[in-house]
């Protein structure tokens, strides 16, 4: 007869068992997970045929600056966004009656505004490449943008059940993506940056998603600091996929000798 203690025992080492097995099998169903999300996420917004079904886009709209940070008065214009693949994007601001140019040709990056074109550095560069959020986004093509992605679980976010994801960029900057759960669609995005040299954390809010040629795209994205003060918004008014785009609108008159 086998004594009580000796089978409880053996039922504590197969409960052990179990639990380290299931412990090695967590990475691959957090992975196979963060395949469906990713799955879920274009098929929301279209399908994969429909990302791939252009290869520029032009946003025009009203941009709008905190009021705090301007002596109380908030301050607005238009912009204009472009975006050609493979990684180029140009934002032109007009504000109190100046235009400001920001660019990249896919690889430098340069800014305008009353004097000779900058070459930016590459944390400005990496807060240009930001306004791809609200073309592509970094879960539709993550493979494209160099993005490595990573499941963390649930969490909520202002009173919304979401998913968190961290993602890395090919040039190391590490972001983290809350997804909603219910729509599979990105509510906000969190990153570092360097502001005046010093390093903050700066968040981007997505949002008022609207069928665009049969492909759901944001027409809102905010940006704000660490405290949660608004800095930016931007309010979509129009897109155009499939237009024509020079090609050297992405690159700096300084190089290419033109004026634009």
């Amino acid at each position: 007869m086998t004594h009580p203690a000796t089978r409880d025992t053996a039922a504590m080492c197969r409960l052990a068992m179990v639990c380290w097995a299931l412990a090695w099998a967590a990475p691959p169903v957090l992975a196979q997970n963060l395949e469906q999300l990713l799955d879920r996420h274009v098929e929301t917004r279209g399908g994969s045929a429909a990302f791939q079904g252009f290869d520029t886009y032009r946003a025009t709209g009203v941009v709008a600056l905190n009021a705090e940070m301007h002596g109380g008065q908030e301050i607005r214009g238009d912009f204009v966004l472009e975006w050609q693949r493979p990684g180029k994007i140009r934002m032109q601001f007009s504000l109190l009656g100046n235009d400001y140019v920001q660019a990249t040709d896919g690889s430098d990056g340069w800014s305008s505004a009353t004097g000779a074109p900058q070459a930016m550095n590459a944390d400005e560069l990496a807060a240009l490449r930001d306004y791809g959020d609200l073309v592509v986004g970094p879960l539709a093509a993550a493979d494209e943008q160099g993005l490595e992605l990573r499941l963390v679980g649930k969490t909520e976010v202002e009173g919304t059940e979401a998913f968190q994801i961290e993602a890395t960029w090919a040039d190391g900057r590490a972001t983290t993506i809350f997804v909603e759960v219910v729509s599979a669609l990105p509510m906000i995005l969190r990153g570092d940056r360097l502001l005046h040299g010093n390093p903050v954390t700066m968040s981007r809010t997505v949002g008022d998603y609207k069928e665009i040629d049969g492909l759901l795209l944001p027409h809102y994205l905010a940006v704000a600091n660490e405290a949660g003060i608004v800095l930016q918004t931007f309010s979509v008014h129009q897109i155009e996929l499939g237009t024509e785009i020079a090609s050297d609108r992405f690159t700096s008159p300084a190089t290419s000798g033109t004026s634009r």
